[in-house]
């Protein structure tokens, strides 16, 4: 089964298991969220009157986002528990709202348009800070198909959803290490939403720390969520099929994420966080029957990946110029080698494994944009698009001026296997890799760029 079979079929019912068994959160129900295009006219109201009485009733609506404003990891591997764990509390206050409250989701691939009920129904045209002139969709390149496929490529977590910081892994405010998902489509909507000036001319809530002010903030990352859920089971292969971070050592799994909402405590683990069925929901593309069997996964990672670094020299990007990095070290063929040796397997040379590049930026365009990436293409500029074969995804930064946790120095992946192998890079051994990295949506100015200090490629052999 494709993955996008996956997830376009509601009739089949995959249950993503615990990681860890008997630390499930206790449900009196089981919950399937709907694709906003699903929602009936009184699920519509529901949504409009929970973010009402959240701004008039509780006044929980600002406080809510200030949780996100004060605490929210961006750019290392809690992004995506403890976004879902936050909308998970959201979703129980609510329902001390609406009692039959689901939260839903907006599946920005398939209906990349904004959709209109947030610009026409009361609350939720109050809350939401876009222009209501907006008319152009989401950009396919970022949040399409073709992007989603790019991202679901890899197999490790610390590559799909972001890296530990090396010194401190319990760390949440680290931002150097963030994972294809959240840098290019996650970003691709808060862009989209954000930069179209909001009410009184000012930036959109959705570029800044406090983007849960929008309620359009809460279905994008419920399809966030949803993502993550499905790259679990992509392809139909289970969990344990994955790549995850040692769980051994504690590090990530049992760190503890904590909420108050009008002085109801909202407590989790990472590890209550890591199956959607545990925490008594799902989604309506993977159907809603939940299955008793429990796969347990690794405790140890034992294959860690080889890294070689190049310093970049003159890495600047500009709206006028990209900029191509070349990795002079080794060859395809040296890497079909390294391949071997690393996974011990001598027969093994039409699988060379995952290969993925960590970029690291000394300073980021101030207004925010997007750079393009391809690989073994130094000559793609702006015309060149997601269609051309050796493109390898799109790097979204958010304004500095506005937040979003983002500051001068960055560092984020990029997921090259795929491009790879659709440039037939494997049957070339005497190619080396370069990436060219071309600006676009990047306001001119002489802070309008993007710099790049230093450029790691990783590979590990997958199973």
């Amino acid at each position: 089964m494709t993955r996008r079979e996956f997830a376009r079929s509601a009739s089949v019912a995959f249950a993503l298991p615990a990681l860890f068994p008997g630390q499930a959160c206790a449900q009196n129900k089981f919950w399937v969220r709907k694709e906003l295009n699903s929602l009936t006219v009184a699920e519509w109201d529901a949504f409009d009157k929970v973010v009402g009485c959240m701004i008039d009733t509780d006044k929980t609506w600002k406080p809510v986002a200030e949780i996100h404003n004060e605490s929210c990891p961006h750019g290392n591997w809690f992004f995506l528990p403890w976004h879902r764990a936050y909308i998970h509390a959201f979703e129980q206050h609510a329902r001390t709202i609406c009692k039959d409250f689901t939260l839903p989701y907006w599946d920005w691939t398939a209906r990349p348009d904004f959709p209109k009920r947030f610009l026409e129904m009361g609350n939720l045209k109050r809350a939401t800070r876009v222009d209501a002139n907006l008319k152009r969709p989401a950009r396919a390149d970022v949040v399409g198909q073709n992007a989603l496929d790019l991202a679901f490529s890899t197999q490790l977590f610390t590559v799909f959803g972001g890296r530990p910081n090396p010194k401190d892994p319990k760390d949440l405010r680290y931002d150097r290490g963030a994972g294809v998902l959240e840098i290019g489509p996650h970003g691709g909507i808060h862009l989209y939403v954000g930069q179209n000036l909001g009410k009184q001319g000012r930036p959109g809530d959705m570029f800044t720390d406090l983007a849960p002010l929008d309620p359009i903030f809460w279905v994008h990352h419920a399809n966030v969520d949803r993502l993550w859920a499905e790259w679990c089971y992509e392809r139909g292969r289970p969990p344990k099929s994955k790549t995850w971070p040692d769980i051994q050592k504690g590090d990530w799994a049992t760190k503890r994420l904590e909420f108050t909402i009008n002085k109801k405590d909202y407590n989790y683990h990472v590890s209550d966080c890591l199956s959607t069925f545990d925490m008594g929901y799902t989604y309506e593309s993977f159907g809603s029957n939940k299955k008793d069997s429990v796969v347990t996964f690794p405790e140890k990672v034992t294959t860690e990946p080889k890294q070689l670094t190049e310093v970049v020299k003159d890495g600047l990007v500009t709206t006028k110029s990209a900029t191509t990095v070349e990795v002079t070290k080794y060859t395809a063929d040296e890497i079909k080698m390294w391949a071997i040796k690393v996974s011990n397997n001598k027969e093994d040379t039409k699988t060379p494994g995952e290969i993925h590049a960590w970029v690291d930026f000394s300073s980021v365009p101030l207004s925010g944009g997007i750079l393009k990436v391809f690989v073994n293409n130094p000559k793609a500029d702006q015309r060149s698009g997601e269609k051309d074969s050796s493109y390898a995804g799109s790097i979204v930064f958010f304004p500095r001026k506005h937040g979003h946790t983002i500051n001068r120095h960055h560092t984020t992946c990029v997921a090259l296997t795929k491009a790879l192998r659709a440039t037939d890079y494997f049957k070339k051994p005497e190619v080396g890799i370069s990436l060219t990295f071309v600006a676009d949506s990047i306001a001119e100015g002489e802070e309008s760029v993007a710099r790049i200090e230093r450029l790691s490629i990783e590979m590990l052999p997958v199973a």
